[in-house]
């Protein structure tokens, strides 16, 4: 397995942005988290788990242990920070081998349309980026 990584992704630099303003630091989102940093009460009132604040139009709690499956994508979604880079903007030694995007011959860069440009670009302005995932995969 290869990793193919962009440290300067114009998306990715963002979705790591956007997590340091979960959960509960008066983010655009307006969810807050009032509980216990080392556990998680289900049967807690409102303010003492995740919950969106009321001025922002929605009054309800948010059950991380629910099976409203609605209600579980919004706690990991707008409440949960993730705590790594997003996957595709770092090296991982889990991977075999690590390519970044921005060398040569591919030459990815921080613009917009280098996020995902393998798949928003047509193939044949992309042929080098299939070329090197074909003698990666030994193909």
């Amino acid at each position: 397995m290869y990793n193919y990584y962009n440290e300067r992704d114009y998306a990715l630099a963002k979705w790591e942005w956007d997590n340091r303003l979960k959960p509960d630091d008066g983010s655009r989102y307006a969810f807050k988290y009032g509980g216990a940093t080392n556990s998680y009460n289900d049967s807690a009132e409102m303010t003492a788990r995740f919950y969106r604040d009321p001025l922002f139009g929605a009054n309800e709690s948010f059950q991380v242990g629910t099976t409203n499956l609605q209600q579980r994508y919004a706690v990991f979604s707008y409440c949960a920070e993730s705590w790594s880079l997003a996957l595709g903007q770092a090296t991982n030694a889990a991977f075999y081998g690590n390519f970044s995007l921005e060398e040569s011959p591919l030459g990815y860069d921080a613009k917009h349309y280098s996020h995902s440009k393998q798949f928003r670009s047509n193939i044949v302005e992309q042929r080098k980026y299939y070329e090197t995932v074909i003698q990666h995969c030994g193909f």
